[in-house]
């Protein structure tokens, strides 16, 4: 009967005591050779927006913490003047009012020289300001500083790609090249390549790791899976099996002859079960004879007579204690036997009996 059997020992040799053992197969893919790295995003090259005139921030079209393109109104900051005339005219249709007097008053169209991060905006709209007075802060681009582990720091260098995501949200895939790289201190600098639709706030911690090697579409087993005996890994596999001893088991399919293999040795077992053979192993082992519950001697009952032979042993009861002798009153002497006349005729013969004994003394 042929009869699969899982030889292998998928959680034998976990890195992490709490994975569970389990099946897997093996399929094709990427594996990336990378270590692990974190840090934190900061704004760079950062400017002040300030007022120009005394006057009145009349819109403001932004908020902080956005990304905003270079000729994208951040706000509006008009002249006293011009925020006179309007409230004067607050019944006029507000683009009438500007095609009339704005190349009279000429309102100052607050942006960022290019794309920009709003890191605060200070004002609102309708609010009066004064000359210099601060209106936005921004920064022009992001910078990753990370960081890897004093282990890791020698394989580091300056080009590798990091590959990297806030914490807590892996789902957001960033990847950016390191540069300016410090061995002695693990420690990295790099621009963030980020946009108004993809980005992290200054501030945001991040983690993922810096690739050091790469391959596409290859032939691929979970890690764990793997176990090691010197310089030799081996994989266990699931095979069709036939004939089976507990010595030796005959493999039918999924393994070929001469392939090495590995027997690992019970403590590398953990959860698996060590196959024993189908053939002398019996599914059920006999139950172990259960004891009889002990009983005080008060509850013991009495022996009943046999009232006809059994072919079948029958249990015998527990050994009971030897009763103490006790005294007997005294019994009356026992009348002597009367003499009996033979009955034996003259000239009649006999066989001795069973003891040898004279047949013919009476």
């Amino acid at each position: 009967m042929k009869l699969p059997a899982a030889i292998g020992l998928l959680a034998a040799l976990c890195a992490a005591p709490a994975r569970c053992q389990q099946a897997d197969a093996v399929a094709r893919g990427d594996v990336v050779q990378g270590i692990r790295a974190s840090g934190i995003v900061e704004a760079r090259d950062p400017f002040r927006l300030k007022s120009t005139i005394e006057g009145r921030v009349d819109k403001v079209w932004t908020a902080t913490g956005v990304w905003v393109a270079a000729d994208q109104d951040l706000g509006l900051l008009v002249s006293k003047e011009y925020a006179a005339m309007t409230d004067a005219n607050a019944t006029t249709d507000e683009a009438t009012l500007a095609q009339r007097w704005e190349n009279i008053y000429k309102p100052t169209h607050l942006r960022c020289p290019k794309t920009c991060f709003i890191l605060k905006t200070f004002a609102r709209s309708r609010q009066w300001v004064k000359p210099f007075a601060l209106i936005f802060e921004a920064a022009t681009r992001m910078q990753i500083s990370g960081q890897v582990g004093p282990q890791d720091a020698p394989l580091a260098r300056d080009g590798l790609v990091l590959r990297y995501w806030p914490v807590g949200d892996s789902t957001r895939r960033f990847q950016a090249t390191i540069a300016h790289y410090t061995p002695a201190q693990g420690a990295f600098t790099m621009d963030a390549d980020m946009s108004p639709n993809r980005f992290l706030p200054p501030g945001a911690k991040w983690e993922g790791f810096v690739v050091l090697a790469e391959k596409a579409d290859v032939l691929r087993v979970p890690t764990p899976a793997l176990l090691r005996l010197g310089k030799k890994v081996y994989l266990p596999v699931e095979v069709m099996i036939g004939l089976a001893s507990p010595e030796w088991t005959e493999i039918i399919q999924g393994a070929v002859e001469k392939h090495p293999i590995l027997i690992p040795s019970d403590s590398q077992l953990q959860s698996a079960q060590r196959y024993q053979g189908e053939a002398l192993c019996p599914p059920c082992a006999q139950a172990a004879p259960r004891q009889a519950p002990s009983v005080p001697e008060a509850a013991w009952p009495a022996p009943e007579p046999e009232t006809q032979p059994s072919t079948t042993p029958k249990a015998q009861p527990a050994a009971r204690p030897e009763p103490q002798p006790t005294a007997q009153p005294a019994q009356p002497p026992a009348p002597k036997a009367e003499y009996q006349p033979s009955q034996r005729r003259i000239n009649e013969l006999r066989e001795p009996d069973a003891k040898g004994e004279d047949p013919y003394s009476e």
